[in-house]
């Protein structure tokens, strides 16, 4: 899945004039190659400033490409009168443009697309219904999730639906998860008087040092409680 690096949302492909653009529904951000920028009339000495800067090797790096995932070189480019902070990824050779930022890169006077035949502007607007159709055809009906998503769906409990991409594999939600098994498996045949011990009391919270504040999530009251605490912390603690 192609995902927007601000705010995670899958990112719609649209088919322009100049080329492919992929824009974020939510934020409005767009993801623009390189070539697609220079067909549309981006001035190339801006885009060949903004390529130099990002190559230096000390140039921060925030946010990661939606196609390639590395992370992307933060590049400060002058737009006459304005300052945008792009984020360029010099292994796709694209640029991801916050809102607003795309309309304010300088552009040749005479802008390409308006160049364009009317048989080019035709095949583009139809390439972009084309790009429209399919991607209603391959989008998953709401009303019903997909596979085994129906089994808890059916229980009550969450499902995770269209989540954003993971940047990498979530150990410490997976190591924290065996933890939780393990202790209720040392636990299981002994349970009340661990609790007792290293639940958590309001009235006497400060109990081994405060520590019963943490100690108290590790203890389940049997197979269905951790089961159902190991779903939820599953489902979401990989986004977090």
């Amino acid at each position: 899945m192609v995902a927007c690096p601000r705010c995670g949302e899958s990112l719609v492909k649209r088919m322009t004039p100049p080329g492919v653009v992929y824009v974020c529904p939510d934020c409005e951000g767009r993801h623009v190659a390189s070539p697609v920028l220079r067909t549309a009339g981006a001035r190339g000495n801006f885009l060949n400033r903004v390529w130099l800067d990002a190559k230096h090797e000390d140039v921060e790096r925030l946010l990661h490409c939606p196609h390639c995932h590395a992370a992307m070189a933060q590049v400060t480019a002058r737009a006459g009168d304005h300052a945008l902070d792009l984020d360029v990824c010099t292994y796709c050779n694209a640029i991801w443009f916050d809102h607003g930022e795309l309309r304010a890169v300088p552009r040749d006077a005479a802008h390409v697309s308006e160049t364009l035949s009317l048989k080019a502007r035709e095949q583009a607007a139809l390439l972009a219904l084309q790009a429209r159709r399919e991607e209603e055809a391959a989008a998953p009906a709401e009303s019903w999730p997909e596979g085994w998503l129906w089994l808890p769906a059916i229980l009550g409990l969450p499902v995770e639906c269209d989540e954003p991409a993971l940047r990498g594999r979530p150990w410490i939600t997976w190591s924290i998860a065996a933890a939780l098994v393990l202790v209720f498996a040392a636990t299981a045949f002994s349970l009340e008087p661990v609790v007792e011990q290293w639940g958590f009391i309001p009235a006497l919270w400060s109990r081994h040092g405060g520590l019963t504040l943490a100690t108290s999530f590790f203890l389940h009251a049997g197979v269905l409680h951790l089961l159902s605490n190991l779903y939820f912390f599953l489902v979401f603690g990989d986004n977090v």
